[in-house]
């Protein structure tokens, strides 16, 4: 080979998919009118002579450019192909392994490149290349995302940060995970680049007439990882409420104690000082939260009268370091007068420095009244000696919380197959006392083999409703008969529908119809209430429906259950003034 000042190191891009003649040596050949660029493989003993300060490593890199690793790579991809017994065509499944390999090798190629002289080759048509010098920028992209409107159609654009200097991702020549500008290359991330094949695949442009569908097959997808300007392109949704409060706590370092409170504004979270509004995306729907300030000062007012330090801490949240929070039984005390107040505390069972309980939780519990819908349950939950109040209990499952502060300071573990068996039955049962809960007889309704539900839930239930659930089951069974009177024969469909809401009625459930339009939903509801109608005569329905199917569930019952319209009574605007207030 040449002398090194005649040789450089030759990039085509577009090769990458080839997966061969990425990179190249190229050395410059004299002759007496010509100079001719002379193509090499990259070899370990070119390398050498070439570029004898790169280290090792990075020499091993430069050679895993070479023809005989370029037919490895296939070779390795095809075999771990086979190993996954396909799922996805070849085609896609080698597409994909090989531009993660190639990225990984220009991750390692990046930390280097700019040591070496570089140019690079542009295939312009089948005649035409161009070979100019280019460089290799160990400045990483950032990427963002902005939707524009271009008339009546929305457009997203991916927007490049270098530096902090904003560039259009149209401004480079995008090679996959390569961008070029101004013969300087830069490396996308990993991420940043299946984000950007994604985008191509899925193409957004088809839904550009339809903001929400925009918004939710596409934005939600990305804002999960960048940042996405709207441009007030989208209608937002206010909630304007009285929040709920809650605390999560957390730790710092180790060492420190954090309770940061936050706001719950009808399912929306906020924290951090106050401002007049936040915004929040969920499932690609915009919503602007107006923030209650009153209240939430109020709330943080109540907070820094906990601790003579918290009054000093203005970061939005208050800390104490353990040793400060364990004085004088502060934390426990401090915990149990915020679940009297109904704050929920969440965040508890990630606390790294309070020691957990060596008890297992021991639960008991019995059926003391069976009466109409309702059961009481006698229900004690216990860590050794300490005996678990049912109302802070509650309080703690509500919160979505898998652990309870025990009086000596440690933290009793609800294990999932504790919550699996009585969770529910905690969270909405009604407490009456310090063991004791009252809970509709629904809630016994569990196929769960357990031994506690087989002993105490499972025969509330007959057997005889178990027997008919199975029946219900089967395609071609019968379970209850249509009533004579409704006009109307049901297609198998509707009796199954039918039968469900009958069957759990049985049992003191409720059911849900969710079938798609025009299938029927109201006269299997009419079936039902004429069934049980006939069973309970003397008891009164309310058909709760939007104003404007009023009339409709009024000709429907005319239409299949004639004898019952002279008990039906259909509000006017009139009547139901003051007695019925909007959601």
């Amino acid at each position: 080979m040449a002398q090194k000042k005649h040789v450089s190191l030759l990039l085509m891009p577009q090769q990458l998919m080839a997966n061969k003649g990425i990179l190249q040596l190229q050395e410059l050949v004299k002759s007496t009118n010509t100079i001719t660029p002379v193509l090499h493989d990259i070899t370990y003993h070119e390398i050498n002579q070439v570029y004898p300060e790169l280290t090792k490593t990075d020499k091993s890199t430069l050679v895993f450019f070479n023809e005989l690793h370029a037919e490895r790579r296939e070779s390795a991809i095809k075999s771990r192909y086979k190993i996954t017994k396909g799922g996805k065509a070849y085609d896609q499944f080698y597409r994909q392994a090989l531009l993660n390999e190639l990225h990984q090798l220009f991750e390692q190629f990046k930390s280097f490149a700019f040591l070496l002289k570089m140019q690079h080759k542009i295939i312009l048509n089948k005649k035409a290349a161009k070979t100019l010098p280019c460089t290799f920028s160990t400045v990483k992209p950032v990427l963002s995302f902005e939707v524009v409107s271009e008339g009546k159609d929305l457009q997203v654009n991916a927007i490049i940060s270098l530096n902090r200097n904003l560039y259009q991702l149209q401004q480079f020549n995008r090679y996959h995970f390569l961008l070029e500008y101004g013969n300087e290359y830069y490396l996308l991330a990993h991420k940043d680049f299946m984000t950007l094949e994604w985008l191509d695949q899925v193409n957004p442009a088809q839904y550009s007439r339809n903001p929400e569908a925009l918004a939710v097959n596409i934005l939600t997808r990305l804002e999960e990882n960048y940042s996405v300007e709207r441009n007030n392109l989208f209608q937002q949704d206010c909630i304007e409420s009285i929040p709920g409060n809650r605390i999560l706590l957390s730790e710092i370092s180790g060492s420190f104690l954090v309770l940061t409170p936050q706001w719950d504004y009808e399912g929306f979270l906020v924290d951090g000082p106050w401002k007049p509004e936040q915004e929040i995306i969920r499932n690609g729907k915009g919503y602007t939260i107006r923030r209650n300030r009153e209240l939430e000062e109020a709330f943080t007012g109540q907070l820094k009268a906990l601790h003579p330090n918290f009054a000093k801490q203005l970061n939005g949240y208050y800390y104490l370091s353990f040793a400060d929070a364990q004085k004088k039984q502060w934390f426990l005390k401090v915990y149990h007068q915020l679940l009297e107040l109904n704050i929920p505390m969440i965040g508890m069972d990630m606390l790294q420095h309070f020691r957990y309980s060596a008890h297992k939780p021991v639960t008991e519990f019995s059926v003391l009244q069976d009466k109409g819908n309702r059961l009481t349950i006698s229900f004690e939950l216990k860590f050794g000696t300490e005996q678990v109040g049912l109302a802070d209990l509650q309080k703690c499952l509500l919160a979505g919380q898998k652990a309870i502060l025990l009086k000596d300071g440690s933290l009793g573990i609800l294990s999932a197959e504790w919550q699996e068996q009585y969770g529910m039955l905690v969270k909405h049962g009604h407490i009456s006392g310090k063991k004791e809960m009252t809970i509709a007889r629904w809630m016994t309704l569990t196929e769960s083999d357990t031994p506690a539900n087989e002993v105490v839930l499972k025969p509330i239930i007959k057997e005889e409703w178990w027997q008919k659930w199975q029946q219900w089951q089967l395609p071609d069974t019968i379970l209850y008969k249509a009533p004579e009177k409704v006009q109307a024969v049901l297609r198998p469909y509707q009796q199954k529908g039918f039968e469900w809401m009958a069957l759990l009625a049985e049992a003191g459930a409720g059911a849900c119809l969710a079938d798609d339009m025009g299938l029927g939903k109201t006269l299997q509801t009419i079936c039902f209430l004429s069934h049980y109608h006939e069973q309970y005569p003397d008891l009164k329905h309310m058909i709760i429906c939007p104003s404007s199917l009023l009339y409709n569930w009024q000709q429907e019952f005319e239409k299949f259950a004639p004898h019952s319209v002279q008990n039906i009574q259909v509000p006017t605007a009139s009547t139901a003034k003051g007695r019925f207030r909007k959601p």
